[in-house]
């Protein structure tokens, strides 16, 4: 019997070092991550993946980590 795999965290961050490192300390605790740089990229990955956490930057350079955690609520929502 296979294992389960862990979480699915998505990151959005557009600071490569502060994304590189979120992500290590992502995966050193057990968890997968996926990340994006930008808004866009954000909004694919998260319809693509259904993530189980969503961990953005308030400010992408092409639109606002809000309204993306507010994607990602209406996302699961539907799924519910």
């Amino acid at each position: 019997m296979s294992k389960p795999l862990p979480p699915l965290i998505l990151l959005v961050e557009d600071e490569p070092v502060i994304r590189s490192v979120l992500a290590d300390a992502i995966e050193a605790a057990g968890l997968r991550s996926e990340v994006a740089s930008n808004y866009a990229d954000g909004v694919v990955l998260l319809h693509a993946s259904r993530p189980a956490l969503l961990i953005a930057d308030v400010r992408l350079p092409d639109g606002d980590g809000h309204q993306l955690a507010a994607a990602g609520r209406l996302l699961g929502s539907k799924s519910s």
